[in-house]
């Protein structure tokens, strides 16, 4: 196990939020799903309102569209750029044109069970959490299924939730009830945990993972309101902390994505708005 260290280097520095409360265009409700795109389009997943909405790099949004019955817990976008997302209610992974066009979707012969997390790889495949059955699924860029983990020599896993990937095809996955990372190359070998070092039956629990460029790792935490910047090795570099309403303050943050410049996207998802940020 790596031991996480504390090495306040590094600060967190919101920059400003999208969104707001409510059901009109560019607003939220408990928005929980967040992607960027190869030019630096945002994909957010508004779970309440059923829907995805797409954001220009400077906040405008673009488009939005929903599915009926549809809860989006995660989003990724692949190379050629497909939207992907779970589903969370539905057992089901969806896949959508840049454009919004519905044209597919995975696991309705072997459902997932309330996936929470989603990665693309540099090949195009996706890796996608399947929470409820406590396992990690490959799946090739068509939808074909590949290959399916659960922890390995780490042991097994425990409703893994988010999921990144870097530019080298190295997987982080949150190993939510385990209260860990676990990075995986992209041979899916040697499996290495990233211990969190919360307390014994803490009820903060992990809940996303990011990459940035240089390996660094930004963790949500739940119930702590919190979000940890880590580096490669999972020394803790900084914290973006504090319950409320003011930039730089949170309540309940889920859903990172770093975009382009390591631009961190945090859904704040109580707050209604998703927190842009950088790491200095």
């Amino acid at each position: 196990m790596i031991v996480m260290h504390t090495i306040m280097k590094h600060a967190f520095l919101p920059l400003h939020s999208i969104g707001g409360s409510g059901n009109g265009p560019g607003r939220f409700d408990q928005p929980s799903a967040i992607a960027f795109d190869g030019a630096g389009r945002l994909v957010v997943g508004d779970a309440l309102n059923g829907r995805l909405q797409l954001f220009a790099p400077g906040g405008e949004l673009l488009h939005a569209w929903s599915l009926p019955d549809f809860t989006p817990s995660a989003a990724a976008v692949t190379p050629d750029g497909s939207i992907w997302a779970c589903d969370l209610h539905g057992g089901r992974v969806l896949r959508f044109t840049p454009g919004g066009d519905h044209v597919g979707s995975i696991g309705g012969l072997d459902p997932f069970l309330a996936p929470s997390g989603i990665a693309a790889l540099p090949d195009g495949r996706v890796v996608v959490a399947d929470t409820g059955n406590h396992r990690l699924r490959v799946f090739s860029p068509e939808g074909e299924p590949h290959a399916s983990f659960d922890g390995g020599t780490s042991g097994p896993m425990r409703e893994p939730h988010g999921l990144a990937c870097d530019r080298h095809g190295t997987v982080v996955a949150v190993d939510r009830h385990r209260r860990r990372l676990i990075r995986f190359g992209p041979e899916w070998d040697y499996p290495e945990e990233i211990g969190l070092h919360l307390a014994p039956g803490s009820p903060v629990l992990p809940w996303d993972v990011a990459i940035d460029r240089s390996g660094r790792m930004a963790v949500s935490m739940t119930g702590s309101n919190r979000v940890l910047l880590l580096s490669p090795g999972g020394d803790l570099l900084d914290t973006m902390s504090g319950e409320g309403s003011a930039l730089g303050r949170l309540v309940w943050p889920t859903a990172l994505a770093y975009g382009p410049g390591d631009l961190l996207a945090i859904a704040d998802t109580y707050n209604d708005r998703v927190v842009l940020a950088k790491a200095a």
